[in-house]
């Protein structure tokens, strides 16, 4: 009785090629990814060097804070804490990182053309 069931012959060196083929490209990929981040970096350390922030980038960042229900309570927090305890070293450190992560996002969509490699 014959089988209905689909057959395939497997070919060792065929399955290797194969995965070699997607590693590579997994591997050009990543290092794409990496000339662009490094790209990106340079740029956004000139661009914070320079006091390019705008009023646009402040309205889109702060946007995107509060947008973020969890950042936007942390944030609320670390705001009044520096406010009133200006001192308050972890505040400080807090409202910082969360407005480096949320500029650098916005920064990074503004300028995204410019990070694009072949």
């Amino acid at each position: 009785m014959a089988s209905t069931g689909y057959y395939q012959h497997s070919n060792p060196l065929l399955i290797q090629n194969l995965f070699a083929i997607a590693r590579d490209q997994i591997d050009e990929q990543q290092e794409q990814q990496q000339r662009r981040d490094a790209a990106f970096e340079a740029y956004f350390n000139a661009w914070k060097q320079q006091g390019l922030v705008d009023d646009t980038v402040i309205t889109e960042v702060l946007a995107n804070i509060y947008g973020d229900h969890k950042d936007c309570q942390i944030f609320d927090h670390a705001l009044f804490a520096w406010f009133y305890d200006g001192d308050n070293r972890e505040a400080g450190e807090t409202l910082r990182g969360l407005l480096e992560k949320y500029t650098r996002h916005v920064v990074r969509k503004q300028g995204e053309p410019p990070f694009k490699t072949v």
